[in-house]
């Protein structure tokens, strides 16, 4: 399987759009929060998940371990809130 991934930024001024696909037929698109601060950074923080399940031997059910990385995820992306205070409401779909 050949996958791509391409992003269009629309009305917007900067793109919070992230996605990853690769060879071992995981793919992930995330998109920050319109209007929410740190839009990119949170869409970027999901993605980095999902590379790293990528990268990594599946212990268990694919499903226990996407959902198990969408978690750490949102982990991530509240402790980066935590250290950078205006990063505040940040968040992806």
């Amino acid at each position: 399987m050949q996958s791509a991934v391409i992003s269009e930024v629309g009305r917007r001024e900067h793109n919070e759009d992230a996605a990853f696909a690769s060879p071992r037929l995981i793919a992930a698109v995330a998109d920050g929060v319109g209007g929410a601060a740190a839009g990119e950074v949170a869409s970027m923080l999901a993605i980095l998940k999902m590379i790293g399940l990528d990268k990594r031997r599946i212990e268990g059910p694919l499903e226990r371990e996407l959902n198990d990385a969408v978690i750490d995820a949102n982990d991530v992306i509240a402790f980066a809130t935590f250290c950078e205070p205006r990063h505040a409401g940040m968040g992806t779909t």
